[in-house]
C-alpha cells in the first residue's frame, strides 16, 4: 500500500515507510500520516519493509518500525534497515517499555514512541526526527 494523499502544495512532503504487522494499526497510522501531509509506504512485516526500502530508497526520508513483528524480530529488522540505508532515521514503536530496546537501537538517528500513541504525538515526533536529521546532514556537508 502506498498512500500519497497530502495537503495541496505539499510537493516536498516527506515519505515515511511504515512497517507494522497489525492491519488496523497500520491502516489508521497510514491514513493519519497521509492526512497530516506525509506520503506513506506501508509494509506488513520486516521482509516486505526491507524490500520496499530498497525499491523506494530515493523517496523514503524516515521509517516507522513496530518492534513486535512475525518471522523477524524487531532487532533483526532494525539491523537490516541500517545495513540497507544507514542514514535514514528510524522511529521505533512498541507496546513494550523503551528499556527493552537493544543498545544498538539507542542511537542518535533512532527514536522511540510507545503504543498506544496519539496521532498528534506521532506526527510531532516524526517531524522532530526529520528536522534533526536534516540539521545534522547539513552540518556534515
Amino acid at each position: 500500500m502506498i498512500v500519497a494523499k497530502s495537503e495541496p502544495g505539499a510537493a516536498t512532503a516527506p515519505t515515511v515507510l511504515v512497517i507494522e504487522d497489525d492491519a488496523e494499526v497500520r491502516d489508521i497510522t497510514c491514513e493519519g500520516l497521509s492526512l497530516t501531509g506525509f506520503h506513506v509506504i506501508a509494509a506488513v512485516d520486516g521482509e516486505q519493509g526491507v524490500a520496499k526500502l530498497i525499491r523506494h530508497r530515493s523517496k523514503i526520508r524516515c521509517i516507522l518500525l513496530d518492534l513486535g513483528m512475525p518471522r523477524m524480530s524487531g532487532v533483526e529488522i532494525f539491523r537490516q534497515l541500517r545495513a540497507t540505508a544507514p542514514e535514514v532515521p528510524i522511529l521505533l514503536t512498541s507496546g513494550a517499555r523503551r528499556s527493552t530496546l537493544y543498545p544498538e537501537m539507542r542511537e542518535e538517528s533512532a527514536r522511540f514512541i510507545a503504543k498506544p500513541y496519539r496521532l498528534s504525538d506521532l506526527v510531532k515526533t516524526l517531524r522532530e526526527l526529520l528536522s534533526e536529521h536534516e540539521a545534522s546532514s547539513d552540518a556534515l556537508s
